[in-house]
């Protein structure tokens, strides 16, 4: 059996494939929530079930921001470019 996680150098490639022997999951949401504000993250993140893809857009996250869920199928968040962690 062979490692999952390969090492990743600084400024190296770290996306899924980068960071993975594993090729990216194929995955359909069932549900596509977008959120603009920290609020609405959170209140996605709590109701968040399998099938579930969370879009944010523009928030700053202020203090620690653990993201911890144990689900019985995949799900996804993407952040874009300008949400920060502060």
């Amino acid at each position: 059996m062979g490692a999952a996680v390969r090492p990743v150098a600084a400024g190296i490639d770290e996306t899924w494939a980068g960071v993975t022997a594993f090729g990216r999951p194929y995955f359909v949401p069932h549900r596509w929530i977008v959120v603009s504000s920290a609020a609405g993250f959170w209140r996605a993140w709590n109701h968040l079930r399998a099938g579930d893809e969370i879009v944010v857009h523009g928030v700053t996250f202020h203090g620690e921001a653990v993201f911890a869920k144990q689900l019985v199928g995949w799900a996804e968040v993407h952040f874009d470019a300008s949400t920060t962690f502060a």
